[in-house]
Order: C-alpha cells, then structure tokens, then sequence
C-alpha cells in the first residue's frame, strides 16, 4: 500500500510486540511490516523500550535459548535479537532441559535414519511422560506454589499435523492411550478419526435424517446397538427398509418407533425385536432433535443405549469416553450460532472433513491431560513441561511458500503444483524467509516451557535442517566431553548408552553417554536420557472392567473364561502358522551389491554434469520424460514434456534445463537410438522373475528392445558419482537381464548408461 500518512501523538498511542515470534506470515503478519511500522513512528518522535526480563523460563531454559538463538536471529528480514533476563530462582534440584534419544535409530544396514528415529520416539516420550508424572517426583510451579508435576502440566509440541496424509500425532495418543495417560488433542484429524467420534457423528446423522438407510444401517451396525451384518441383512429381507419413522408392530414394552401404535408381535423373532427397539430409540431421538440441546440429545442416545458403560470396557475406554462427551460439549459451541439440529450436525461434520478439532477440548469430567497441539496454536500460552516432538520434521519447504508486493498489492503462491512467475523470480529471498521463520517457529515452541524443556534426538546424527536444529548447540554437549557425562539430578541411575541394542556393543566417541553434560552453548546443560530406564513397548491395555466382568466364580462364568483361554490358545497357533514364509518377494534395487564390479558394461552420454542438479527429484524427472517421449523426439518436443512433468514433480527451472540437457543427450547415444529400428520395444515396464533360491524379485526396466534376435536392456542412471552405488547397480541390472531371458527365451545383455 501507499506509504503510511498517520502522525503519532505523544501520549496517546502505545505498542507491544515480539518480533522474534513472528510465526505467522502467511497471514500478512509479515516481521517486514512490523519493522516498517517500527521505523515510522520512531521517525515521528515514538521511543523504543526493549523488555529484557523473562518471568516464565527457569533460569536453565532461558540460557539455552540465548545461547542457542542468539548467533541465529541476524540478517535483513530476522528479527534483532535481545536477550533475556533471568527473574526466577533455579531449581538445581531437577533438570530444566531433558534431552530423549531416539532408542532405536538403525535402519537394517546400521545407519540412524529419520524413519527409524520417528518409530520409536513416540514410545520413548509416552514413557517419560508416565515416569515424570508416576515416579519421578518432579515439581512445577502453579499459580506461586511448587506442585508435584500431573498429566495436565505436559504438553507434546508439533511442528506439523500432518505428513503425507499421515497423522503425526496418532503414534503419540496410541502410545499415551497404552499407558492410561491421559491427553487431549487441540487440532488435527485424529480426534474425529476415533471409532467412538465417528459413530457418535453418524448416529446424529441417522437421528436428523431418518430416510438415509446407510446412516441408520451404520449406526445399528455400530458401537452403540453392535447389530451383526447377519442379522441386519436378514431384518431388512424380512420387514423391508430400516427405517426409525416406520410403523413396525411395537415390542412387548409398548414402544413402537416414531410413536407408532402398539400392535402384535406374532412372528418377529427376537433378534427382530431388538432391531424394532433400536429404531424406535432413533425415531423418538428424531422426534425431539429440535426440541432440546443436540448434547442433550447425545447424552440421551448414551443413556439409552447404556454406552457409558459400553465404552468404558474398550482398550483405553476411559479415553474413548471422554472423546464421546467432548463431543457433546463441541456441540454447545456451535448452538449460539445455529438454527436447527441440522446445521449443528452439518458443522460437525465440515470440522471432520476439515481435519479441526475443538477450541477447548476436554478429558473427563474434573480432569484433565497432556495436551498435543502445533506450534502456532500454542503461540501466546505457556506449560509447565513442553515436550517437541517429531525431531526429523523439516525446517522449511524446498519450494517458495509465497510472495507479498504491498506496492503493487499483489499476492502469490503456488497452486496446483504450478509455481507463479513472480515467486519464482523471488524464489532466493522467498526460501531465505522461510528458514528464517523456522528459526522463529523453533524460538516459540522452546519459550513455552516454564520448568521442563524435552527435545528428542538423535546421538548417533545431527540431521541438518530439521526444525529442532537450532536447538542443538543447547542439548549436545561440548565436542570431546560426550563420554564425560556427571550424575543428573533426582533421575534413575544411568547406563553408558543412549540405544537400546547397539552392534558391537561400543559407543562412538561422539555419541553423549546418557547424564548431565555441559552443553556447546556453554552456557547450560543438558541431562541426555538413557531409555532402558524408560517403558518403551507398552501394550494397550483392555478396558477398564474387562478383568472385573471375567473375575465372577459362578460356574458359567469359569466356561466363558475357558472357551476365552480356547480362543487365545487358538488365535496364538493361527498367528504362529501365519508368521512363517511361503514367499519371499524382493525388490531389485535392494539386492545385495556384487563384491566384483565390471560385469555389466557402464556407458556415459555427453551430457554436460557441472553445476546440474542432482537428487531424487531430478531424477524422477528425467526418467519419467524417457519413459513417455519419442525416442526420436526433437529438443522442442523434450521441452514441452519436461515443462508439463517438472509442474506435476514440482521440479525447478534449474532441474528442468538439467533434465532437457539429460534427455536430448540420451536420445542420441547409440544404445537408445537403436531402439528406433528395434522390432519390440519396452519401457518402464514391470517384471517379475523367480530367482535360483526360491525367492520371487520384481522391478521396474527402464528401457529393453529386441534388435536382430538379441534383446538389449538399458538401465539409466542420473547419480552425479556412481562408483559408491555401482555393484548395486549392477547386481539389479544382472537381475533383469537373466528375467528378460527367462521371459523371452532368447540371449540378453545389459548396459549401464549415466545420463
């Protein structure tokens, strides 16, 4: 917009505000604004005061953060980094920052990887969460008191919800669930995902929609009436529509549904009955939906169908109960503003579909637990425990987020993976304000802790660009003190390594040993943990009167706890039958490495390779374009197929102009252009082969053709340096030529070709 016009006067205008909480940019609360409004009214007389004193960390916590984000918060579009103050006391009694190592950071060949990390910390945080608040005997400060610490005081951080259509927080609720923690989850798709939410939203749907059949047939089929398909099936055969409103011959209790007449019950059996019931609980449900809160109704449906008690025997019930009620109580917010039972349910619903949760959700009823929320919905609150989770969790997006022009009022970002050519002009500034950002975001999720800070990480690697990296200077200690570790304060005595099951059994020198050590920042310390002290395979528990209802002595009793023993004795036999292998499929790029390379010819293009992009992505790319593009195919036609594929890949220009260069030199090469003459022709084509050993191997070819009697196999290869990845290459190579002949029964040979 046009330069501010606005005069300040003295006296009569005061702000507040954090610049390194700036977190929020892609809603215009852009740290470039706050500074250009900083400059004006300071050029117009405003005085600046910085406030230099924090009155929530512990003294421990503030350290880190200045030791950590102070070399951090520089350049052009960062905020100025002023440090802050110690006000509270320290309490060397407990740690203030605890570091969670991943415990089994190995993939099958020994290297830590983000996948392996991720797997286990999510039972290595439940579990300290279930030390630290049953046995470890910490205190937080509440309201001026010390208060030993509760499942109320955590909180578990996330930089994201969701990954790849995948829930991150779901690993964490199952683990805190098998540990009867506790937890609400503020955000996010997994509190409308539980099987108890679900069922209670499409019991609403068939209580204000009696005519929808799948909606009434769900609900009936579902947790609160558990009809089997059987039954169902053949009620529907018998009677005809299941329908709440229509008028079957009542039950012998006299209700008949929708307030039907009373009438005669000769030939409904008794399973007939009981579905007559349950629509009739539906259609009065129905009848009165309008008349009464929609939680009322809820409550209502619970106590008809006796679901308290129903849900409380589930695996983790109480929790599943809890979710159930805090439904209802989601319901009651959006009442104030609807019209009608409909629109309640209708907003329910386009919250699941969504992916939101509730504003103020809740456990119980009196209680409450550990909660689990972004980052950006934790902005302005503070805990006195703040764990971050998903350490591996990348620090910012490879491709430009958004470009703002005040000037020009203009506003872009991608879409649809196609990438403006304005953001892509600014594409330098655009990623370099992004990663400062993530420095920010990191900055907010360590200031909410109060008394605890827990970051989980890895010993054995310091993943670069990760969220969490900011923090390392923090948690890992001094280079050459790894193994020097001092006894930390009121925690379980410590073994000599931060993974469960190590080969070889000796830690590496700059692998932390678990304990306090004095961090790189030198200006605090970190306790690393040792997970042996820790619970980390809980199973999920049954529910919570599973072994009460099976404890009666009656004689009927002991037969349904022996046909129980049966069915376990049985299940265990099927598992055990079902473990063993029958078929062993392998893929091809995974078959072990020949020891000597040279057996399959490598073969080079004249590509030009300096300074070209290299990666996955690029490579993704070139071979999608050799698999689609005529083999005699011009640079004009190769340009318009790596344009229309780099959009779908989201590939940058620089990997597009690489990818053309790539394509247009492999077309020539004598290997491909043979192809042209060949009389069969296969590319990106799936095979599958049986090996000597009994194991079955698929694979992907990128290109074969059958020239003269002889089929040619021609595998494509974008890596920068090959020799490290050669016998693998080879060994998958030598794979698809024996299965090219086995398929064929005529000679093969293979080649190599780096493109």
């Amino acid at each position: 917009s046009a330069p501010f016009s606005t005069k300040p006067v003295p006296g009569k205008l005061f702000l507040v505000g954090d610049p390194k909480q700036s977190i929020y940019r892609f809603r215009r609360a852009d740290i470039l604004l706050y500074e250009r409004v900083k400059r004006h009214l300071i050029a117009h007389g405003a005085a600046v005061a910085y406030l230099s004193t924090s009155f929530r960390g512990t003294p421990g916590i503030q350290a880190a953060v200045n030791g950590a984000f102070a070399p951090l918060m520089t350049g052009e579009h960062q905020a100025t980094w002023v440090p802050l103050g110690e006000w509270r006391e320290p309490n060397r009694e407990q740690p203030s920052l605890v570091v969670i190592p991943a415990p089994s950071p190995f993939n099958e060949r020994g290297y830590p990887t983000k996948g392996k990390i991720e797997e286990g910390l999510s039972g290595a945080v439940a579990g300290f969460i279930e030390w630290l608040i049953t046995k470890s005997g910490w205190q937080v400060e509440e309201d001026g008191k010390r208060v030993t610490v509760d499942a109320r005081h955590v909180c578990i951080l996330f930089k994201r919800q969701q990954s790849w259509g995948k829930d991150i927080t779901r690993p964490y609720a199952m683990a805190l669930e098998a540990r009867r923690v506790p937890h609400v989850l503020v955000g996010g798709h997994s509190f409308h995902e539980r099987e108890e939410v679900m069922a209670t939203r499409i019991a609403l749907f068939a209580i204000d929609r009696p005519d929808d059949e799948f909606s009434v047939y769900a609900t009936l089929r579902g947790p609160f009436f558990a009809f089997t398909d059987e039954v169902l099936f053949s009620f529907k055969t018998a009677r005809g529509k299941l329908h709440p409103l229509r008028p079957f011959a009542s039950p012998p209790n006299g209700v008949a549904p929708g307030g039907s007449a009373p009438g005669d019950t000769d030939g409904f059996t008794p399973d007939e009955l009981s579905i007559v019931e349950a629509l009739g609980v539906l259609g009065a449900l129905h009848r009165t939906r309008n008349k009464r809160p929609v939680s009322a109704t809820i409550h209502a449906l619970l106590e008809t169908t006796r679901a308290h008690a129903g849900i409380a025997v589930w695996t983790a019930g109480a929790q599943a109960l809890a979710n159930v009620l805090q439904l209802a109580e989601v319901s009651r917010r959006y009442e104030r503003r609807a019209t009608s039972f409909r629109e309640v349910v209708e907003a329910l619903q386009a919250e699941a579909d969504e992916g939101g949760a509730p504003e103020a959700p809740i456990v119980e009823e009196g209680t409450d637990g550990v909660r689990m929320m972004t980052v950006h919905a934790a902005k302005g609150l503070e805990f006195p425990v703040v764990i971050l989770a998903e350490p591996t969790a990348n620090a910012s997006r490879n491709e430009p987020s958004h470009w703002v022009d005040p000037e020009r009022g203009l506003w872009v970002h991608p879409l649809a993976n196609c990438i403006p050519t304005e953001l892509r002009e600014h594409e330098a500034e655009v990623l370099a304000r992004d990663a400062e950002e993530s420095v920010r975001l990191t900055y907010v999720a360590a200031t909410r802790a109060r008394d605890l800070l827990v970051v989980p990480a890895c010993g054995e690697r310091r993943f670069e660009s990760t969220w969490t990296e900011p923090l390392y200077p923090a948690i890992y200690p001094r280079r050459g003190t790894e193994h020097s570790p001092r006894p930390a304060p009121k925690c379980p005595p410590f073994g000599v390594d931060t993974v469960l099951d190590r080969k070889g059994g000796m830690v590496p020198p700059e692998t932390p040993m678990p304990g306090l050590h004095v961090c790189e920042t030198g200006k605090n310390g970190s306790v690393w943990w040792d997970p042996k002290t820790l619970d980390l395979n809980r199973e999920a528990p049954s529910g919570i009167e599973a072994a009460e209802a099976l404890q009666d002595d009656s004689i009927e009793s002991a037969k349904s706890i022996a046909a129980f023993e049966e069915w376990k004795a049985t299940r265990a036999r099927a598992v055990l039958k079902g473990q063993k292998v029958s078929t062993e499929v392998i893929v091809a790029r995974d078959l072990e490495p020949v020891l000597a390379t040279g057996t399959i010819p490598l073969e080079t293009t004249d590509a030009p390779r300096e300074g070209r992009p290299r990666g996955r992505r690029f490579g993704e790319l070139v071979h999608a374009c050799l698999a689609s593009i005529p083999l005699d195919a011009n640079r004009l036609t190769i340009t318009q197929s790596v344009e229309v594929l780099a959009r779908v890949l989201g590939s940058s220009k620089r990997e597009a102009e690489g990818a053309i260069d790539a394509v247009e030199s492999t077309l020539r090469h004598p290997l491909v252009s043979a192809a042209r003459s060949a009389t069969e022709v296969r590319r990106e084509a799936s095979i599958v082969d049986h090996l000597h050993d009994g194991r079955v191997i698929e694979g992907n070819i990128d290109l074969a053709y059958e020239l003269n009697g002889l089929w040619q196999l021609v595998e494509f290869k974008t890596d920068d340096t090959i020799d490290e990845a050669l016998g693998k290459y080879e060994a998958q190579t030598q794979a698809y030529v024996e299965a090219i002949a086995h398929a064929t029964g005529k000679q093969a040979r293979g080649v190599i070709l780096r493109v």
